[in-house]
């Protein structure tokens, strides 16, 4: 029986069971019918929500494969809390321990710092990944399974693999045929796209954010920046690379990390050189931090929630400040992706709290990491733009929109807590619809799209025109490291988000934060903007801003 067909029947029940007790109907009567109304309610909340599920599970204009990886569970919680919940339904659900986060591995005191905002012990927390037999099916039960064992109030929680990679579209997404052009499709760098190399530098964007402004703006020494990306480098290439063309405004040096992703789409497409731009966009801001691009997405620009998880741990417990090995000023995570969390009507009936990723994000605060990621691309064509996509809409994390070079929003950007140059859509005529016009760059600096680079070939230049609020991003995770640098390292991520903010350049839009990143003047007003805070500038301590 469908769920629909239960809750009519339950409802008409319930009309009769009204009727009689109205007419006064014999109490032997009304005592069946509150029994059989009573075991059909036990039946649709216990035993018939599995057949209703699959009964409308999936709705076919989301299909699961596009969310989640189809034969994987992420369980997060206590070490025995996870152990007991998962043995609890170990004989219903086949489910095997693929791979395990043990937050003891962290320091200390980021341990104690996440505890002072809940009451579970870190020093047992785990984050596993389970993998099971069958499809999208299994894995919904085994999540409800698992959820249910453990009940409310608990600090277990399951959840699918959800899939990550580009800020999608609410419309489609990169498989789909109906995809928006504002997903990696319709982004893509063909060969009539390439820009001039000597332009990369005197871009509009670099100019828009004071880059060249005549300021003592640091270089980023001795910051670590971390882009969890796509690779255009093999898996078993040298740990660092140093693509020769990429000078200014000094010779680029990369450290590769590489994890797991999934195998291709049916309709694949190669956006391997997505995170090496936008780790050029970075360098030029901070040319001096140290680099590290994390391959998290495969070449389609798709990744899963627990390789990024487990990338993400690394960087962390390697980062924080105090651990062995550790003399950096501090480190900046820059997240130009996104989770695909499905909407109701996807009717998959499943967590979309994405509770390990916020573990891995929370933790990286306590560890005094400044954490950047894109707004995201899905307002092209919108009366009202979306608001951020996740994990950009937490408040711990500076969501970056996308402005254009007249300080507008960009056609295509959600809603931002502040904003940077990425291009835009061919919006000058309203009556035009808001879609990538990369191609439309016919003079060397187009307004249209920011400049950055490429895996080079024989053939091309290895800088390309592309546009989005993944590349407005790193110019915010660059600027974050100049504040690092300059703060002596003592600025903690709000404090230096604050500064950022107080010396970005006013705008009239809401939806980019009424801000627009200004390197010149937030380092010229650097110990204004600390004042105005309440950063002692001179303490040793870590100073969080008000």
């Amino acid at each position: 029986m469908g769920n629909r067909g239960l809750q009519i029947i339950l409802l008409l029940l319930t009309l009769a069971l009204l009727v009689l007790v109205a007419v006064n109907a014999p109490v032997p009567l009304l005592l069946v019918l509150l029994l059989v109304l009573f075991l059909l309610l036990l039946w649709w909340l216990f035993g018939g929500s599995d057949e209703a599920v699959t009964e409308e599970f999936p709705n076919p204009d989301y299909p699961p494969e596009q969310f989640f990886v189809q034969n994987e569970v992420v369980v997060r919680g206590s070490l025995s809390g996870v152990e007991r919940a998962v043995a609890a339904v170990s004989q219903s659900v086949q489910i095997r321990r693929k791979d395990r986060i043990a937050f003891g591995d962290l320091d200390g005191v980021v341990r104690a710092c996440l505890a002072d905002c809940s009451q579970i012990d870190f020093s047992s927390f785990i984050i596993d990944l389970y993998e099971l037999d069958g499809s999208y099916e299994d894995v919904a039960a085994a999540v409800r399974a698992i959820n249910q064992a453990v009940g409310q109030g608990s600090d277990v929680q399951a959840e699918p693999n959800w899939l990550s990679g580009h800020p999608w579209d609410p419309t489609g997404s990169p498989w789909d045929p109906t995809g928006s052009p504002w997903d990696p499709t319709g982004s893509s760098h063909a060969e009539d796209h390439y820009a001039p190399s000597e332009f990369f530098m005197k871009q509009w964007a670099f100019t828009e954010i004071g880059l060249h402004e005549n300021v003592d703006r640091g270089r980023g020494q001795g910051v670590r920046i971390g882009v969890f990306d796509t690779s255009p480098y093999a898996a078993d290439s040298a740990k660092s690379q140093s693509p020769l063309w990429v000078d200014a405004p000094t010779p680029l040096t990369l450290a590769l990390a590489h994890y797991p992703v999934p195998a291709p789409g049916v309709d694949d497409f190669d956006l391997s050189s997505h995170g090496l731009f936008v780790a050029g966009l970075a360098h030029a801001v901070a040319p001096e931090a140290t680099i590290q691009l994390i391959r998290v997405l495969g070449n389609h620009n798709v990744g899963d929630m627990f390789s990024l998880n487990l990338a993400l741990f690394e960087f962390i417990r390697s980062n924080a400040a105090g651990q062995p090995g550790n003399d950096s000023l501090g480190a900046v995570i820059n997240l130009s992706l996104g989770i695909r969390v499905p909407p109701d009507e996807a009717a998959f009936r499943l967590p979309t709290t994405v509770q390990s990723l916020r573990d891995l994000l929370r933790a990286a605060q306590c560890a005094n990491i400044v954490v950047v990621a894109a707004a995201g691309n899905n307002s092209a064509n919108l009366p009202q733009p979306e608001p951020a996509n996740l994990p950009a809409n937490w408040p711990e994390i500076i969501g970056v929109a996308s402005s254009t070079q007249e300080q507008g929003r960009s056609c295509f950007s959600n809603q931002g807590d502040l904003a940077a140059p990425g291009g835009n859509g061919r919006s000058d005529d309203k009556d035009k619809p808001c879609v990538p016009a990369n191609d439309a760059c016919k003079e060397p600096d187009c307004a249209y799209s920011v400049i950055g680079p490429v895996l080079k070939t024989d053939s091309d230049t290895g800088f390309v025109y592309w546009s989005g609020t993944s590349f407005a991003a790193p110019m915010v995770t660059g600027l974050a490291a100049l504040v690092i640098e300059k703060g002596g390292g003592r600025l903690s991520p709000q404090a230096v988000r604050r500064i950022i903010e107080c010396g970005a350049t006013f705008v009239s839009e809401p939806d980019l934060g009424n801000r627009i990143i200004h390197v010149a003047n937030t380092l010229a007003r650097f110990e204004e903007c600390a004042r105005e805070f309440g950063i002692d500038l001179d303490s040793p301590d870590q100073q969080t801003a008000a």
